[in-house]
């Protein structure tokens, strides 16, 4: 919708790059951090699989392979990025959604607007972050809800996933 903006792509997969790679060939102000979002700099470990783009942080079971990735906070990323505010934040990471707003509270200061995807309900749910903490950590940081930009069900027809739109 808007072409000239700036965009802070982030995403620890080395796979997962070649995707950033595109959205940035059709936005040229767009930067690529490879690197895994947290509370701290450094490097965390994480898995992946072979075929799929995506890490996983914490325990994990079944054929991943274990490796250390980069990782930065957000705070240090728009930093590193040299973005002005006013900011729109969209988090996706799957689970470790607390960790990362810790690590943004500078750039959730000068956000309007913050879309967090939640998990709502995931069989294996052990150290997910809960809807109420992300709600939380949202009204926290002072933020209010305003929407829901979308969900996913699983084949249960149970709600699985939801955008949430934060102000």
């Amino acid at each position: 919708v808007w072409d000239d903006i700036d965009i802070c792509l982030v995403e620890p997969s080395r796979k997962g790059r070649v995707f950033m790679e595109q959205i940035a060939a059709r936005h040229p102000k767009a930067q690529i951090f490879n690197v895994a979002a947290r509370t701290r700099n450094g490097e965390i470990a994480g898995s992946e699989t072979e075929d799929v783009p995506n890490v996983s942080f914490g325990k994990i079971k079944g054929p991943m392979r274990e490796s250390l990735f980069p990782a930065m906070t957000c705070d240090d990323i728009v930093k590193a990025a040299r973005i002005s505010p006013p900011y729109l934040f969209k988090l996706d990471t799957d689970t470790h959604e607390r960790e990362i707003l810790e690590g943004a509270t500078a750039t959730l200061a000068s956000t309007e607007l913050c879309i967090v995807e939640m998990r709502v309900f995931h069989r294996n749910r052990r150290g997910m972050a809960r809807p109420d903490d992300i709600w939380r950590a949202m009204v926290d940081h002072g933020f209010g809800f305003f929407d829901i930009a979308g969900s996913g069900y699983g084949p249960s027809g149970v709600m699985r996933s939801a955008d949430l739109v934060f102000v």
